[in-house]
Order: structure tokens, then sequence, then C-alpha cells
């Protein structure tokens, strides 16, 4: 949750690292930016891993990254519609969250920074292998839908439970949103 950091650190709903990098903050279709921070910033990336990683020196048995706060993780930000431009030829603003391509890519940032994650925990604690839970959406749908791919982190080793929450994501498109002419695009300006 981007609100609140260590307690012996921070006040509560203060992060000092958001406030310094608003930049780094997701953006919506329309390039406003919402509250939550994006992993598709390495920055970003870098300030989550130190924070568990110095969780885990105390001696905790394991971490948990809990995943149903602080949605989204990675909306519309400018190196993830370029890099998505360049492998699919569109841009995805345009384009459904649910959209699996969409999914997809969101899923690659994400498991990106898990990877980083596990790899920082375990040069952090050679000695031990330190547990990483993964607290997500409450289906494996939902977390595919929020960038989580939850299948994959525990195929390739990387975390060592899941946990559902019973929170449902979903994007109400009803309305008059879509291009004319081209069903399933979304049309910005409507």
């Amino acid at each position: 949750a981007w609100c609140v950091e260590y307690t012996w650190d921070e006040m509560y709903f203060e992060n000092t690292f958001r406030h310094a990098h608003m930049n780094l903050r997701c953006m919506d279709r329309d390039g406003q930016y919402v509250e939550a921070m994006s992993y598709i910033y390495p920055e970003v990336q870098d300030y989550i891993i130190g924070m568990f990683t110095r969780l885990a020196k105390l001696g905790f048995d394991a971490v948990e990254m809990m995943y149903h706060r602080g949605v989204p993780y990675v909306l519309f930000e400018p190196p993830f519609i370029e890099a998505f431009i360049a492998k699919y030829g569109e841009d995805p603003r345009h384009l459904p969250l649910d959209d699996e391509r969409v999914m997809k890519e969101r899923c690659e940032v994400m498991t990106g920074f898990v990877r980083r994650l596990r790899k920082a925990l375990d040069e952090a604690c050679p000695e031990r292998k330190v547990g990483l839970h993964a607290r997500g959406q409450y289906s494996l749908y939902e977390c595919r839908l929020c960038g989580e791919d939850m299948e994959r982190w525990a195929r390739e080793g990387l975390i060592t439970a899941i946990i559902s929450y019973p929170q449902f994501v979903r994007e109400d498109l009803s309305g008059d949103v879509w291009q004319d002419g081209n069903p399933g695009h979304i049309d910005l300006e409507k």
C-alpha cells in the first residue's frame, strides 16, 4: 500500500518515497496520475525490494506481498505504452483491461519484479531460505488482471505460498465507449 511505511519510520498515511517521486505513479488511460506507484519503473521496484530485504534481515521466516491492496501496479505509463505499441502495433489505452495481451504484458512487468525480489531475498539471507508469500485477489483471473501471475510465480519457485482474498476487480465498460467501426477498442474521447 502506498500510504504507509514502517510505523517506526513514517507517520501514518505518509510515504517519503512517494512524495519525492510523484512522477512514478500509475497513469490512467487519459494520462492522469492515480495514487498508486507503478512497478514499471525500476526505482519503484528497488524501493520495494529494499523494504522486503530489510524485513528479511530481521530474521522473519517469510515476507508477504499483499497484492490485494494498492491496486493498480501498472496501468498506462509511457514505458508500458511504448513497449506495448512496439510489440503489438496498437495503443493499450484503447483496449479493455482484460484484453489478453494487456494482461500478459502487465504480468511480465510484475513477474520481472518478483524474480528480482526473490533474488534479492536469497542474496540478503544466504544462510536460509526466506519465504515469499503472495496475497492476491479472489481468483487467479483477478490476479492476472492486476498483473499477478501467481501460477507462474509458483511454477518458477519464486513464491512459497499463495493466499487469496475476497476482492474482485472489474472494469465497467458498459455504455457508448467503443470506437465506431472498431468494436472492442475504447474511444478515449467518448
